[in-house]
């Protein structure tokens, strides 16, 4: 019963109605959730709710409503002996509303169009549904269109409903009651960014159903602002349950199936990015639950509320790149109360570490909160704590376990599974397949392949069914397959980092790795040898892209592959000779494609982009390799002195680690052939260190756009190596950069000591100096070289030099 001001019209109230109520937030109240930050203090009604009339006392001014009430409702602001907000006392208040109800949308599919669409400000869009795959921004801000709104709403129903790229959630509730979502499939929203966008959103709603549903490519699946008594069951999820806003509570989320990848998190953004309450992403990727906490309360929001319960969900987090996904709350009888006391669940309790509150969610998500905020002490072998059979206590059967289980097939890098159906009281939902005792993936079919295996290896499978109460099988008979021998020149596709990896490491001699288009996170490491007969080649489009998050870990004192340590390269060949490198692309990496004691490997056709330091490097003497067709560009965008685009050797400073040939890096004999460099390679476009000898530099194209000067890189090729061709290469420079000539030589000196900068030969080059470099080719000692002069032929031509084509004589 809610007692009414004696101004109240109370001819507005009428039994069967429904009511808002709202109560004052308070600063005991925002203390409550840990909100010390008093600036965040608003009088927003974080405590709200929609109710039924279920009777009106007009003379007394008392109004019953149809249950009880989940919180306090007082008079005001200061009734709670808080002090007022800011100086002002704010009343709780309830509104009678004038709702929508017994609407119902069916059988539809609804899809926003974005290509060609007009942007603010000029031009047209250009994006396709695969851009805005794992992207948590605004693509197009102004069309933030949403689905479906169902706001002011009671007994309203979405049933089998499909949307598809919509501008922004693919349906929200804003204030709702007695919802039903059901038999849905949403796909997809053009903004998932800034401002809280793309979500399936469940916001003030209360006493709903989300009922069987499948998401995809949304940012989240949420109860929040106040949302209670709500139950999401059988849904299929590729995002995180979450809670958010402030004092969500009595929520129920149970077998839902969530799945969330690697690349679900806020920092895989283009553009408008951000959450929901104004702040910037992190570097957090986000888990099956998201839960909100009350130190990170933004403008308006505190932290959740008491009793979002968790229960019989098959919960799992992809941790690596193309990784297996790790089971997560996998106790799935056990009851799962978030927000709750240990003693008493309806009671609030902040969610706490080492008796601590904790200020943030993101990246405390695998923490054990039992007891300090997560009361786990209830079990239940029901399956579902929602659905009961009428004296029954709900489906308690589990499926029949699976049949012969057998291996169908193999290849180097595959095992291909069948069984026989399991049968169920009421319904087989779908079949666990285990690798040893790790959960591979859950398929509602009877056969499944297992991808990315080691070539001449045994793995153990078996496969166990469940049902949508939650039941699950004993495990099918084991079987073990192997894989077949990985030589002979067989091709293993690939398509997940993690396949990537496992074929790197069981390569064979004459065996091609083929990469699918798409992105590759992760440090990719080649150490198996090929043969002069039998290289083996690693090849894929150039949309099959190498990325390395990293460096992380603890360096060793000389680079090595260590345990523990990531070097932050795209793509690391250490070690092992013969190898063919085609097509694809490396960026966003520390330093692109490292080659430490690589002999023999032809990279071709490549492209290598966006890196902290130098584009490629063959270092610790890997001689007679080949870089040819090849584009690197934007090098050195951390340490412009060292974002070279190909790096020969290694100087003399750094013979102590990569010294490997009687304490000298003889990367002898590499040919640099007809290739792009440029525009934003920071330093030296090709850096020909001292020590090496006899190398070809042929056909090449140089843009000298963004040279930065720094650590003496201001030429598109320094030569301080003994013997090298460098011909018919063409060089231009413009603005900005730091440019002084298109190609010098220096003479370091060494021990052991060499002709170092010295016997070179320069042919049919083509320059255009911008009008800032002074010589197209600038020999820095003559006297040095007596015995192996630098050459420079008149076939060599200059334009726009500020001093002329060299500074020695012209041989003709």
């Amino acid at each position: 019963m809610i007692k009414l001001a004696t101004n109240a019209d109370m001819t507005r109230f009428k039994a069967g109605g429904y009511l808002w109520v709202g109560a004052a937030n308070s600063v005991k109240f925002y203390e409550t959730q840990t909100v010390t930050d008093t600036s965040k203090y608003q009088n927003l009604h974080m405590r709200q709710q929609i109710f039924q009339i279920a009777s009106v006392d007009t003379a007394g001014r008392n109004v019953t409503i149809d249950k009880p009430l989940e919180y306090d409702l007082p008079l005001n602001s200061t009734s709670d002996g808080s002090a007022a907000i800011g100086g002002t006392v704010y009343p709780s208040r309830v509104t009678p509303l004038k709702v929508v109800q017994g609407v119902g949308i069916e059988d539809l599919t609804i899809t926003q169009e974005l290509d060609g669409m007009p942007k603010n400000g000029g031009g047209t869009y250009s994006a396709s549904p695969a851009d805005a795959k794992f992207n948590y921004g605004n693509i197009a801000p102004e069309y933030e269109m949403h689905g479906i709104v169902l706001k002011w709403a009671a007994n309203v129903w979405v049933r089998r409903v499909g949307t598809q790229m919509t501008g922004s959630h693919a349906v929200v509730t804003e204030s709702a009651k007695n919802i039903q979502v059901q038999e849905s499939s949403f796909d997809g929203s053009w903004n998932k960014g800034k401002g809280g966008n793309g979500y399936f959103r469940g916001s003030r709603v209360w006493d709903s159903l989300y009922a069987h549903n499948t998401s995809r490519n949304l940012r989240h699946f949420t109860f929040q602002w106040s949302a209670s008594d709500n139950v999401a069951i059988g849904n299929d999820f590729d995002s995180d349950l979450n809670v958010h806003g402030g004092w969500e509570r009595r929520n129920l989320f149970e077998n839902n199936t969530v799945r969330v990848p690697y690349e679900h998190a806020s920092k895989n953004c283009s553009a408008n990015c951000g959450e929901e309450g104004g702040g910037a992403p992190d570097d957090s990727t986000w888990w099956p639950i998201w839960w909100a906490a009350g130190p990170k309360a933004a403008k308006w929001s505190g932290s959740s509320g008491p009793q979002n319960v968790f229960y019989n969900n098959a919960m799992s987090k992809q941790t690596t790149q193309g990784g297996a996904y790790q089971p997560y709350y996998a106790d799935r009888q056990r009851v799962y109360q978030m927000g709750s006391s240990s003693t008493n669940p309806s009671q609030f309790q902040h969610l706490a570490l080492g008796g601590s509150t904790i200020l943030d969610w993101a990246g405390q998500e695998t923490a054990d909160y039992t007891g300090s905020g997560v009361h786990a002490g209830v079990t239940d072998s029901s399956g579902s704590l929602f659905l009961k059979g009428q004296g029954s206590g709900g489906d308690t059967t589990a499926p029949s376990d699976p049949g012969n289980l057998r291996s169908t097939g193999t290849t180097s890098s595959t095992v291909s599974l069948a069984w026989d159906a399991s049968t169920d009281n009421v319904e087989v939902t779908g079949y666990d397949v285990y690798r040893g005792s790790t959960l591979v993936d859950t398929v509602t079919g009877t056969s499944f392949t297992d991808t990315g295996r080691a070539s001449a290896t045994g793995y153990t499978y078996t496969v166990k069914a469940r049902d949508a109460a939650g039941n699950t099988s004993g495990a099918s008979n084991a079987v073990t397959a192997t894989t077949q021998p990985g030589s002979g020149g067989n091709t293993v596709d690939v398509s997940t980092a993690a396949q990537l990896k496992s074929a790197l490491a069981n390569a064979q001699p004459g065996q091609t790795i083929r990469l699918a288009a798409g992105e590759y996170h992760g440090d990719f490491l080649i150490q198996r040898p090929g043969t002069s007969s039998q290289p083996i080649t690693l090849t894929g489009p150039s949309t099959a892209v190498l990325v390395n998050d990293g460096p992380s870990g603890t360096a060793p004192s000389c680079p090595a592959p260590t345990g523990g340590w990531d070097s932050g390269y795209g793509l690391w060949l250490y070690g092992s000779p013969y190898w063919k490198l085609t097509g694809f692309t490396v960026k966003d990496s520390k330093k692109g494609i490292v080659l430490d004691n690589f002999h023999h490997v032809t990279i071709d056709g490549v492209y290598v982009h966006h890196t902290d330091e130098e584009g490629v490097h063959f270092r610790k003497s890997s001689a007679d390799g080949v870089i040819q067709n090849s584009r690197i560009s934007h090098a050195g965008l951390v340490q412009p002195g060292y974002g070279e685009g190909v790096y020969l050797g290694s100087a003399n400073s750094n013979w102590g680690c990569h010294g490997n040939s009687s304490g000298v890096d003889r990367s002898d004999r590499v040919k640099v052939l007809n290739n792009e460099f440029g525009p934003g390679i920071a330093a030296e476009h090709i850096d020909i260190k001292e020590g090496t000898a006899d190398g070809v530099v042929r056909g090449n194209t140089f843009n000298g756009t963004g040279i930065s000067g720094q650590n003496s890189g201001d030429s598109w090729v320094d030569a301080k190596g003994v013997g090298y061709l460098i011909e018919n290469n063409t060089g231009t420079f413009a603005s900005p950069g730091t440019f002084a000539n298109g190609y010098e030589t220096h003479n370091p000196s060494t021990t052991p000591s060499f002709d170092n900068g010295c016997g070179n030969v320069w042919r049919g080059n083509t320059s255009n100096l911008g009008g800032v470099g002074k010589y197209a080719i600038y020999v820095s000692s003559t006297s040095k070289c007596a015995a192996k002069p630098n050459v420079v032929h008149a076939s060599n031509t200059v334009s726009n030099a500020v001093t002329g084509l060299t500074n020695i004589k012209v041989t003709p």
